[in-house]
């Protein structure tokens, strides 16, 4: 309903609207892809089916090429013309391209350049061209997904300056500089051309992928409810995260002692090595929270880089029967774990017809939209998929443009139809020349009420110590007439967003009251804010042991009653200095005996921070712990003081935060 493919959507929207990237927008995801989607999404009508249309479409396109041009490498040209059309049919064909799935990190097409990046250096090829086409791969990956693009970096250059020293060469130093100067140039060419070479948008686009980003990758989206890593023994709990991560040590060893032993070739070596190193490197995302579908890339890796191994060691293994039989089996299993290409593991269940589509009930935390258009139309779509990409295509595009489906989507689940209430809502309240709506969320409605967020579209990608603060102003300045959010009580990740941004939640509270709710959604109309005086700072007393402060909180006035702590504290992390690593430690704030569903991580950028305590009961005794969390030893979490000022809520407010009672 409201992440996944809206993801893709809003920026699709935007640049069909003719806005700028880092003048108009930002793309958390790196600002390459929705420009990768966008030819498919315009001939496909330029809507929500377009955009989920093209997202899969697009998904599908780079994997087979990506195992086309992998072929190639490992089996020769002509084999692999003999035996392509057999993996493309298993590759696309193995898993359907669900057109309802509503989850999307795009990790399909963020690690397909990567790849591609390796094939290149798998080709042993030589000349000036190589290594200025290898940067050029690398600058388009760090484009196509930050992430991802700078562990390639960082694992070509370790490649480039090992892979040598096993085969008993010495690194070319001249390869290095067209790689670096390839690298530069595609970045600058690309942005370029995206921004209509405005030097300030491409600063932008730059700094928020190069330096927001990282920033809050782990205090903020390393937060509960996200799982993290609160020391090491957490890992003996994570058996794929733990077995991902020997796998790849384990081919870097063996790719290692083969190529001492001149097993291998040079270029074999140094792809080998690039794809071990670049599966650790692509690892790093889990020191900032576990998530199960981040390793659909690494294990794409694991299956590639040992069926490479494989063919490169064993001659009697390239014999084209053997591959024949093989590549559809590696094909099918390689879907098996990693879907449609589309970032998401097998898991839940997607609707296999039209009547359980349109069933309410089912799904509370992941709502369903067929955008498909007429059920029977929808089934079609779900026999067809399976048979790969071409008659997705034709079927899809034919459809499409025959406009059959040039409706509004249908919605899919009771959590959907709040849509028309909500649209007819807005147009009922709108005052003309003022943003009709600002969501959290941007999505749905804002594609139908045809509106444009004037910051990020979503509110989690507003980052670092000036991105929540712009935010913030924009949102003032903007001064729209309904604010959309989520309900405390139905979405988990609420009382996350609370917690990292109640500034904003602060002038929401002062400057709007609650207008409509339904399923997971909570409109907000905008008011004159009230007279009301505001209550004094109380200093509060805390004590330490065994590493951990704790305060006991002073009793609210009233139930249902909120208590907006400012701490003022000191991290102390002697391993700060260090890239990435020093970054990993969580500085978390604790309530007990309030209605905060989880802790609260602190910011390493600031030394201080205020957090909403949600008292439901004030003759409960609330408390508030602070301590240190995570892989690195030697670090403390101290409080310099503690403040609280309570903020009393309307009726009306006090049922958006905890209910009807």
């Amino acid at each position: 309903m409201f992440d996944g493919p809206f993801q893709l959507l809003n920026p699709l929207r935007r640049i069909a609207a003719g806005q700028v990237p880092g003048q108009d927008f930002q793309y958390f995801h790196g600002i390459l892809q929705p420009y990768l989607h966008t030819p498919i999404y315009v001939l496909a009508g330029a809507d929500v089916f377009a955009a989920e249309f093209s997202r899969h479409a697009t998904s599908h396109i780079a994997s087979g090429l990506v195992w086309s041009v992998w072929l190639f490498t490992l089996i020769g040209r002509r084999r692999a013309l003999i035996l392509a059309p057999w993996v493309l049919v298993a590759v696309l064909a193995a898993g359907p391209v669900l057109l309802s799935r509503p989850s999307n990190s795009l990790l399909g097409m963020r690690s397909a350049l990567p790849l591609l990046v390796a094939a290149a250096v798998a080709q042993g090829r030589s000349g000036s061209w190589v290594g200025l086409g290898q940067g050029a791969l690398t600058g388009m990956a760090l484009l196509a997904g930050t992430e991802q693009g700078l562990a390639t970096i960082a694992a070509w250059f370790l490649a480039w300056w090992l892979g040598p020293k096993v085969c008993g060469q010495r690194p070319d130093l001249r390869q290095l500089g067209l790689w670096l100067f390839g690298l530069m140039a595609s970045v600058a060419v690309v942005l370029g051309l995206l921004t209509g070479g405005d030097l300030a948008a491409i600063h932008s686009i730059l700094h928020y992928n190069l330096i927001l980003v990282p920033t809050d990758q782990f205090w903020y989206f390393g937060a509960p409810p996200n799982k993290l890593l609160a020391n090491w023994r957490d890992l003996a709990h994570e058996p794929l995260v733990l077995a991902a991560a020997l796998g790849h040590l384990a081919l870097l060893a063996v790719v290692v002692r083969d190529g001492l032993r001149g097993v291998l070739k040079p270029e074999q070596t140094r792809a080998l090595l690039l794809m071990g190193l670049l599966g650790l490197a692509g690892m790093a995302t889990f020191l900032g929270y576990v998530s199960v579908p981040a390793l659909v890339p690494v294990a794409r890796l694991g299956l590639l880089s040992g069926l490479a191994w494989l063919l490169w060691r064993s001659h009697k293994l390239q014999s084209a029967v053997r591959v024949a039989i093989a590549s559809p089996t590696l094909g099918a299993s390689l879907q098996a774990v990693a879907t449609a290409e589309s970032g998401e593991l097998v898991g839940g269940r997607e609707f296999p017809t039209a009547i359980e589509a349109a069933e309410p009930g089912k799904g509370d935390q992941q709502a369903k939209v067929d955008i498909t258009g007429p059920p029977s139309l929808r089934l079609v779509f779900w026999k067809v998929a399976s048979l790969g990409l071409a008659t997705i295509l034709v079927v899809g595009l034919g459809v499409r443009l025959s406009s059959s489906l040039a409706k509004p989507p249908q919605l899919g689940s009771k959590e959907m139809t709040w849509l028309a209430d909500a649209t007819r809502e807005v147009h009922r309240v709108a005052v003309k020349g003022q943003l009709p709506v600002w969501s959290w969320y941007a999505g749905l409605l804002e594609a139908e009420l045809g509106s444009f967020t004037p910051s990020h579209d979503y509110i989690i990608h507003g980052l670092g110590p000036k991105g929540r603060p712009e935010y913030l102003a924009k949102l003032r300045a903007a001064r729209p007439t309904v604010v959309h959010t989520f309900r405390r009580d139905s979405f988990e990740y609420e009382d996350w967003l609370q917690s990292a941004s109640w500034a904003i939640y602060q002038y929401l509270l002062d400057h709007y009251r609650p207008l409509l709710r339904s399923g997971l959604s909570q409109l907000w109309l905008r008011t004159d804010p009230a007279e009301t005086a505001e209550l004094p700072l109380v200093a509060v007393p805390w004590q330490e042991k065994d590493g951990e402060a704790f305060a006991k909180l002073p009793q609210t006035q009233t139930n249902r009653s909120i208590l907006e702590v400012t701490v003022h504290y000191r991290a102390h992390n002697p391993w700060k200095a260090l890239p990435l690593f020093g970054k990993v430690q969580r500085w978390l704030f604790t309530p007990t005996g309030a209605d905060n569903r989880h802790p609260v991580a602190l910011p390493d950028w600031t030394d201080t921070w205020t957090v909403p305590v949600f008292v439901r009961d004030r003759t409960r005794t609330v408390r508030i712990h602070l301590r240190s969390v995570g892989l690195l030893p030697g670090t403390r979490l101290t409080p310099l003081s503690i403040q609280v000022r309570e903020r009393s809520l309307t009726l009306a407010q006090a049922e958006v935060f905890f209910g009807v009672p």
